[in-house]
């Protein structure tokens, strides 16, 4: 544009290349009032031309944006540099548009502003894809949160072992690190009575809860929240997400309870179903020892009888001394007392125990039950050798129970060389070191072996090769020795006869 031009030609040529631009622009006086815009601008603004003149076209501006707008232009120097300014416009139909306003200074020959040129750009559309880049960045956020403590707490519940304490314990120390104002929040969970707690836990305002529904009953709460003085800058504490991540947490601490106090009562069922089926077994060893039981009883009362009788005729006749009285006396008793620990024994056997786990040692609860062992062997013309290794270590056990694994293995042994030649039939129970960290148990015998087929079912329940039995023995000692965290198995003897072994942790690996 010619500079030297006059300036009605100035106006109408300026007018003419102002209204060819593709861009919102316009020209304003000092104090903002619109002298010149083009077409672009009149359908910006939604303004025909001669609204828009003046102080029309800053119309649709709220007061205050408006006045500051003008108030800048106004104090505008010559030779400042253009600036920005972003304003929400509102429109004649009631919407509202969002122009980023782009102000150049103008200046004459002697610098003094003469006016400004203003460029509008509709960022409507930008202002709104940046709002809704920042909410989504924000919902991903939230969600990544959510997802770490869902992670962190899945993870708690797979190192627990079961332990419901110790899946609390972590739960409340994760959830406040999940929370958009981290620094200041605590977490609270109370179940089953017991309250777990995470560090600057306290009264607050600034509360949200959720419920732990177990089997569809509230059995707890879960609470976050933030400290006094650490309250968050927003009036809302606690954003829908976080309060979507609270049921959510409460949701699977229910699940988690719901398992643990069920395989709990699951596994207090199962203990309880194997004493009363351990019990079974051992009255029903008892039954089947009956006859050799009695031929041990028997013994020490028949020879209480002859011991009485010449008592009493050396008394009638009058050849008792008091020596001679009282060493007859002393045979009587001992052969009494040895009857009454044949049955005591007997007892203790049948009697039913609550399930108690001690330090115990391996060899001394095996030679508890020898003479009861031995009792059965000595029937049925069974060498019965216990080959002991020394200085074992302790291990952490219910002794009754193991003590009637071992029985019942004996007997098993017992029974097998049933088809041996008398004189020769041999059951040997043998006690070593397995590694460094097992006691093995073994039961070795030298009778007829076990079939393949046999093999394969050997601890299943009710599988027997007896003519009589319950078909219980080996399937209660597999649970008793597991329950042990042990192993029992059964292996082929190197040559006639066959070997059932159990191994158990020493107290150490515990």
């Amino acid at each position: 544009m010619n500079v030297d031009q006059p300036p009605v030609h100035r106006a109408v040529e300026e007018r003419r290349l102002v209204s060819l631009l593709p861009v919102a622009i316009l020209r304003t006086d000092t104090t903002g009032c619109c002298v010149e815009l083009n077409p672009v601008a009149c359908q910006l603004l939604a303004l025909p031309r001669d609204r828009a003149l003046g102080l029309g076209w800053l119309g649709g501006l709220d007061e205050g944006p408006r006045k500051g707008l003008r108030a800048r232009m106004e104090r505008s120097p010559s030779g400042n540099p253009p600036f920005t300014v972003e304003l929400l416009l509102g429109l004649p139909d009631g919407g509202r548009k969002a122009l980023s306003c782009h102000v150049l200074p103008m200046a004459d020959d002697d610098d003094g502003v003469t006016g400004h040129w203003v460029v509008l750009l509709d960022v409507t559309e930008r202002q709104e894809t940046e709002r809704v880049l920042r909410r989504t960045a924000q919902e991903l956020e939230e969600r990544v949160r959510e997802l770490n403590c869902l992670f962190e707490v899945s993870r708690a519940v797979e190192r627990s072992a079961g332990d419901l304490s110790a899946i609390l314990r972590e739960t409340v120390s994760i959830l406040p690190r999940s929370l958009r104002f981290s620094q200041g929040a605590w977490a609270r969970i109370t179940l089953e009575g017991k309250s777990y707690q995470s560090p600057g836990y306290g009264e607050t305002p600034w509360l949200m809860e959720a419920p732990v529904l177990v089997h569809g009953e509230q059995a707890g709460v879960i609470q976050v929240g933030y400290r006094k003085g650490s309250q968050p800058p927003d009036q809302d504490s606690f954003s829908p997400e976080e309060r979507t991540l609270l049921d959510a947490v409460a949701q699977r601490l229910g699940r988690t309870a719901e398992r643990v106090t069920g395989r709990r009562l699951l596994q207090e069922r199962e203990e309880e179903t194997r004493q009363r089926l351990t019990h079974l077994t051992r009255v029903s060893t008892m039954g089947e020892m009956a006859s050799s039981i009695a031929h041990e009883v028997n013994q020490p009362l028949t020879a209480v009888a002859p011991y009485a009788q010449a008592c009493r005729r050396m008394v009638e006749n009058g050849q008792a001394g008091l020596p001679e009285v009282q060493q007859v006396l002393t045979r009587i008793s001992e052969e009494a007392l040895r009857a009454g620990g044949i049955i005591h024994r007997l007892k203790d056997r049948v009697r039913r125990q609550e399930s108690r786990w001690t330090e115990c040692d391996v060899n001394a609860l095996i030679r508890d039950v020898e003479q009861l062992a031995r009792m059965d062997a000595r029937l049925q013309n069974v060498n019965l050798i216990f080959q002991l290794a020394a200085d074992l270590p302790s291990v952490l056990a219910d002794g009754i129970q193991l003590q009637q694994v071992v029985l019942n293995l004996i007997r098993n042994g017992i029974d097998a060389v049933e088809g041996v030649e008398a004189g020769l039939r041999e059951v040997v129970v043998r006690t070593e070191m397995d590694g460094r960290r097992w006691i093995r148990v073994a039961v070795e015998d030298n009778g007829c072996g076990l079939s393949p087929d046999a093999v394969e079912d050997l601890f299943q329940p009710f599988f027997t090769t007896k003519k009589e039995g319950l078909g219980l023995g080996l399937s209660i000692s597999r649970s008793i020795i597991l329950a042990h965290r042990g192993r029992i198995a059964f292996e082929p003897a190197t040559g006639p006869g066959a070997t059932f072994f159990f191994t158990l942790p020493i107290l150490d690996d515990e």
